[in-house]
Parts: structure tokens; sequence; C-alpha cells
């Protein structure tokens, strides 16, 4: 997780692909600071991420069975009603 969160490249800026990151269970890791820009989130586990923000997940992609933390909404451009995502137990 340090390498994500200490990268200085990212999609279109240095870096010719996106940060894969479908379906990878991040459950409880340091996203502080991490640029998520073009970063691929489909079906990733990003519950108890307290420091995860509204901002970092609007510059990525991620769908309905992207677990997020309860403080947080999937973005417009995710396509998600917030009553298809799947519910943090």
């Amino acid at each position: 997780m340090n390498v994500i969160r200490r990268r200085t490249r990212y999609y279109r800026h240095g870096e010719p692909e996106s940060l894969d990151l479908h379906e990878t269970d991040l459950y409880g890791a340091n996203l502080s600071e991490a640029n998520l820009e073009g970063a691929i989130l489909y079906g990733a586990n990003l519950l108890n991420i307290p420091e995860l923000t509204q901002v970092q997940l609007e510059e990525a992609y991620g769908d309905e069975n992207t677990l997020l933390p309860s403080h947080l909404e999937p973005p417009a451009h995710w396509g998600v009603k917030i009553d298809e995502q799947v519910e943090e137990n």
C-alpha cells in the first residue's frame, strides 16, 4: 500500500495504463493522499478506510460491487444507484 500512496505518476501523467485494483481486498488500507486518478476499483473492498475521500473516488472507476465506507457514496459516473450498492456489514 505504501507504493500506491507514494506514486508520483498516474494514468495519463507518466503511466500508460490505469492502476487496476479490481476485486482487491483493501480493507483497512491506508490510502491517505493516494492518487487514484483513473484507478479501476470494480468489486474492490474499500471498507474500514476512514481517510478515503469522496474526491479520491471521483477520480476512480467502480461499480455496484465496490464496497465503500459508510461516509462515502458511489460517484455519479459509476452509474450506481445508492440502493444497488452492496451494504457494509
